[in-house]
């Protein structure tokens, strides 16, 4: 019994520390290093002049370990934007941290898809011949690409060519439609496809988080007029 009291004082003096003081606490010392993670990863992108392969890489490697602790399928998908820390590395682009919000963007979306990959055809080429790469955004699109990038010796120009070769063919040739009642059924199929498909959702995310707050908010009206303009047709057809 005495044990049994020692032991539920010990709970009870626990379970006060996490009382109404307590709950706070423990957040703002997460906020607080989380801030001075950011700094840090702030400081050290500044001082990068070169901009080298090594000091590149080194970012990467940072923002990899100390933003996403080591997480790189959160640097991909929608998880991204509920990060914290990248939200707050985001948001000082262009103001303490002397580069562009899709400056960060890239960064993060390179060392999320270096870290995915792999493969030794991946790995043998440089940055930016992997960059080049990325507009593929899929993995075993890259794998073929970094397979054919090293067979043939390319350059990063060279890379960038083939890839947007190989995803016009993949998208096919763009046809004239008849305006018939058919195509307006397909093509609203498609938006509602589209916009109801979580990876495309994703995408989104991905294409919003590159652009600066003033090309967001252009985005963010031109799909707003699209919708409002659907929907005065959408009223014309259904007038009686």
């Amino acid at each position: 019994m005495k044990g049994s009291r020692k032991v539920g004082r010990t709970a009870g003096r626990k379970a006060g520390s996490a009382g109404a003081g307590g709950v706070r606490k423990p957040d703002a010392i997460v906020a607080a290093k989380a801030a001075r993670t950011v700094d840090e990863i702030v400081q050290a992108w500044n001082a990068v002049r070169d901009n080298g392969q090594t000091a590149f890489l080194t970012l990467c490697e940072r923002v990899y370990r100390d933003i996403f602790d080591r997480d790189a399928a959160a640097m991909l998908g929608s998880r991204r934007t509920t990060n914290p820390k990248y939200a707050d590395l985001l948001s000082r682009a262009g103001h303490d941290l002397g580069v562009t919000r899709a400056d960060v963007f890239d960064l993060v979306r390179f060392a999320g898809w270096d870290r995915t990959v792999g493969g030794n055809f991946w790995k043998h080429l440089k940055p930016e011949q992997k960059k080049a790469l990325l507009p593929l955004g899929e993995h075993k699109a890259m794998l073929e690409g970094a397979q054919h990038a090293v067979e043939f010796d390319l350059n990063p120009k060279q890379i960038g060519a083939w890839v947007h070769e190989r995803r016009r063919k993949a998208g096919g040739k763009p046809r004239r439609r008849r305006f018939t009642a058919k195509t307006v059924e397909t093509l609203c199929a498609t938006i509602n496809d589209l916009f109801g498909d979580p990876a495309a959702l994703e995408k989104l995310d991905e294409i919003a988080d590159a652009l600066e707050p003033a090309a967001r908010a252009r985005l963010a009206r031109s799909m707003a007029e699209a919708a409002r303009r659907l929907l005065e047709a959408a009223a014309r057809v259904a007038r009686e």
